[in-house]
């Protein structure tokens, strides 16, 4: 994976963000099979220490094609600010992996709407 950048306008809920998980690099990558396994969000605004979306479930939607996406509540896009965001998946044998990998990101950018 590389840095991830997701744009919206505040108080956006409608579309879901959606991730595709892999290990590896871009050149050499294999996508993360979530057959029988959870997994959850975590966001907050870049450079302080406390979550905003909080280890919420999110839903995969492909199992063994590394399809997930989490579903925007109002609380989670009510400030502008851009956020960096992570997923921690618990497998089956309660083993746990934190997506990105390694320095990757995932930046969700809301900007100030009009109203």
């Amino acid at each position: 994976m590389t840095d991830l950048i997701f744009d919206m306008k505040k108080g956006d809920t409608h579309n879901p963000l959606q991730l595709l998980l892999k290990h590896g690099t871009s050149s050499s990558s294999s996508v993360v099979d979530l057959t029988s396994d959870t997994a959850k969000f975590y966001m907050r605004l870049r450079g302080e220490r406390t979550n905003k979306v909080d280890g919420t479930a999110m839903s995969i939607t492909g199992d063994s094609a590394g399809e997930l996406e989490y579903q925007w509540k109002t609380a989670d896009v009510d400030t502008a600010g851009t956020y960096e965001g992570e997923v921690v998946v618990t497998y089956d044998d309660d083993s746990e992996e934190t997506f990105p990998e390694n320095s990757d990101k995932i930046v969700i950018v809301i900007h100030k709407s009009y109203d």
